[in-house]
């Protein structure tokens, strides 16, 4: 999941996927503002058939926060299949 996640925002945002670590901050380190942030909560809530509330969507600072709620929303669609 994290190099699918890195794909999608590498070409959705321009960023070599080299740069984005788990560390990485959305806003300061890849440049993601929060009109960008909104796109890729949409293109990833697309990718994975999940939903992010506002209020999760705001505690997404750092790449690893991304991963940590999509392995969360994941895991909780597995166990309803």
């Amino acid at each position: 999941m994290i190099e699918e996640v890195k794909k999608i925002i590498s070409e959705e945002f321009f960023i070599e996927m080299e740069e984005i670590t788990e560390e990485s901050d959305l806003r300061n380190d890849l440049g993601i503002d929060s009109l960008a942030a909104t796109q890729l909560i949409l293109d990833l809530e697309k990718k994975y058939n999940i939903r992010i509330s506002e209020e999760e969507a705001v505690k997404l600072k750092k790449f690893s926060d991304v991963i940590n709620i999509l392995n969360e929303k994941v895991k909780k669609n597995e166990q309803w299949d």
